[in-house]
C-alpha cells in the first residue's frame, strides 16, 4: 500500500507533470492530435533548453494556425533572451522564423534565419530538423543549402523521405 502512494505522490510531482505537460504539448502540435486538459503549462518548470523547444512547440502550433506573425514574435523572443545557445532547440526555432518569414513573403529575412541555423548545425551535424521541415521551408534549403553543400543536401532529403513515410 505504501508502494502505492508513493508511486501516486511521484506522478503528480510539479516537474513530472511538466514533463508529462510538455510530451502531451509536443505531441498534439507535431502529430496534429488534440490535446488533452488540464495540464500545467510546460514552460513554468522546465529547464532553459526545454523550455525553449516546448516555445518552439507553440510558436509550431501557432504557425499552423495561420498567425504567422504571433509564431515569428514566439520564436524571435526566445532566440533573443536566451542567456545561453542551446543548439537544437534554437536550430528549430530558426526554422519556424524561416517558415514564418516565407509565409509573410520575406524570403530574405527568412534566409537569415536559415543560415543561422545552419551555422548552429553544420558543426556537429544536426540536420534532422531540416530534413522535417523541408516541405515547409518554401524552397529556401534548395536556394541556400543545396548550391554549397549538396551532399548535406541531399542527406537531408533522405530524412524528409524517412520522416514522410512514418
Amino acid at each position: 500500500m505504501r508502494r502505492g502512494r508513493a508511486r501516486s505522490s511521484s506522478i503528480h510531482s510539479r516537474p513530472d507533470r511538466a514533463a508529462e505537460a510538455f510530451i502531451a504539448q509536443a505531441a498534439s502540435v507535431l502529430l496534429h492530435l488534440p490535446a488533452p486538459e488540464g495540464l500545467p503549462h510546460a514552460q513554468d518548470v522546465l529547464p532553459p533548453g526545454l523550455r525553449a523547444f516546448a516555445c518552439y512547440v507553440q510558436a509550431h502550433a501557432v504557425y499552423l494556425a495561420g498567425d504567422y506573425a504571433q509564431s515569428l514574435g514566439i520564436a524571435q523572443t526566445v532566440l533573443m533572451t536566451q542567456e545561453d545557445v542551446y543548439p537544437i532547440p534554437s536550430i528549430y526555432l530558426h526554422l519556424i522564423a524561416v517558415m514564418d518569414f516565407m509565409s509573410l513573403r520575406e524570403t530574405e529575412r527568412a534566409r537569415e534565419h536559415l543560415r543561422a541555423a545552419w551555422e548552429l548545425a553544420r558543426p556537429d551535424d544536426l540536420i534532422q530538423a531540416f530534413g522535417e521541415h523541408h516541405g515547409l521551408l518554401g524552397g529556401m534549403l534548395e536556394a541556400e543549402l543545396k548550391p554549397r553543400w549538396p551532399e548535406d543536401f541531399k542527406r537531408i532529403i533522405a530524412i524528409t523521405y524517412r520522416f514522410s513515410s512514418s
